[in-house]
């Protein structure tokens, strides 16, 4: 079997901005788990971040690896937040990405200091 690459992982979760049925923040998160999975990732939701920022403990909404391959994945509405991109650069040896449900379907690729920013072009 071959390996998953993170082109064919993010290409992935971009073929999202074809579906009709999601409509918040939650169907969202469940289809992007649902997608990795389906590429055969493990996934964690509300993955806690190994280095405590302030007084909480953050999580990533979205933690998944294959392999030698993994992803650190905030879910956000039309742009990245200054707290999500902080959450991700905590994961220097993962893929770093922001999806957004924002009004434009793009993918950025090295993009406000992560891997990847993926618009869907999804209402929010």
């Amino acid at each position: 079997m071959e390996a998953l690459s993170i082109e064919r992982a993010v290409e992935t979760i971009f073929e999202l901005q074809h579906r009709t049925d999601l409509v918040d923040a939650a169907s969202l998160h469940d289809a992007v788990m649902l997608t990795l999975q389906n590429l055969g990732c493990v996934c964690v939701r509300e993955h806690q971040v190994d280095k405590a920022m302030g007084n909480r403990s953050p999580r990533i909404d979205v933690f998944a690896s294959n392999g030698p391959l993994s992803m650190a994945i905030e879910l956000d509405k039309g742009r990245a937040r200054e707290r999500s991109l902080r959450k991700l650069q905590t994961y220097a040896k993962a893929f770093r990405i922001v999806v957004l449900r924002c009004a434009r379907a793009r993918v950025w690729k090295k993009f406000l200091g992560v891997d990847y920013v993926i618009g869907l072009g999804l209402p929010y």
